[in-house]
């Protein structure tokens, strides 16, 4: 099964999961984590998050900005999990988006 990270600064990738889930039902393929200001906290959060997702079949990351802390905090991890071969990592997501994955 594929699943669906978003990341964000705040609370963006929180409200977009919680407007998905308001949109299309609830569902298991959907999980989010925003950046709050500690960036070694959201790096451990994110590292747990991705051990969870390593059996999935693809895992698709969205986050909210290309240059930012999350997007390059994720491609890092990916690449160091050996899980960059079946993962899609994008930038600049937004609702429409998420559904088009989902």
């Amino acid at each position: 099964m594929k699943r669906i990270l978003l990341l964000s600064h705040g609370s963006f990738a929180q409200g977009a999961k919680d407007a998905a889930t308001m949109l299309l039902g609830e569902s298991d393929v959907l999980d989010c984590l925003g950046l709050y200001g500690d960036i070694e906290a959201f790096r451990a959060e994110l590292r747990e998050r991705l051990n969870v997702l390593k059996d999935s079949e693809q895992i698709i990351v969205m986050a909210d900005l290309r240059v930012g802390s999350p997007y390059s905090s994720a491609l890092t991890m990916l690449d160091e999990m050996g899980l960059m071969q079946k993962s899609v990592v994008i930038s600049g997501f937004n609702l429409a988006l998420v559904f088009s994955w989902r």
